[in-house]
């Protein structure tokens, strides 16, 4: 699934990086984040969730992905030769 975050939203808790959510056998949670010069699995549940939390905030502000298709495809159209 793919969705677009409007540039009119600006800054948000995941911004300067990437992060990876894992679901692990017998539901263990971990997360990995890299930044342009490092890169950290987290473990610990706290810090987890945390990462968890601000995925899913970003997740509502962004466009659906019916809606993130359309942007995406009128872009193309719009930078086509």
């Amino acid at each position: 699934m793919v969705q677009v975050l409007p540039s009119a939203h600006e800054e948000h808790a995941l911004l300067g990086g990437s992060l990876a959510l894992f679901t692990l056998e017998r539901g263990i949670f971990v997360a990995y984040e890299e930044s342009i010069g490092t890169g950290q699995l987290l473990e610990d549940p706290e810090l987890v969730d945390a990462r968890r939390r601000a995925y899913d905030l970003l997740r509502a502000y962004a466009l659906s992905p019916k809606d993130s298709a359309e942007l995406i495809q009128s872009m193309k159209e719009a930078l086509a030769p």
